[in-house]
């Protein structure tokens, strides 16, 4: 549980509900690392269920190399480009396998 949230195990189809808590399981593919403008390490990953993928953020070094099967388990952030509403997950955990 997150808080006192019970946490929902969905695929990445039906995430784009801004502010859900969630747990999905996926692929790593497209591992991406940075910093933050403090400096601060930080990564982006694509979490691939086969069919589509949802973009995964998070702080820190990255846990799981590309390939990885991992559980994720955060927020979902949403927003617009062009006229396609994108989403991300704001990583509180992520577990490899």
């Amino acid at each position: 549980m997150i808080g006192a949230r019970a946490r929902a195990v969905v695929g990445v189809a039906s995430l784009l509900v801004m502010g859900r808590h969630v747990e999905v399981a996926g692929h790593v593919e497209n591992l991406r690392t940075g910093s933050s403008r403090r400096g601060q390490p930080q990564y982006t990953f694509d979490l691939s269920d086969g069919v589509r993928s949802v973009v995964i953020f998070g702080s820190g070094p990255p846990p799981c190399r590309t390939g990885a099967t991992a559980v994720v388990i955060g927020t979902v952030q949403t927003g617009k480009r062009a006229s396609q509403t994108v989403g991300r997950i704001d990583a509180v955990e992520v577990s490899c396998r």
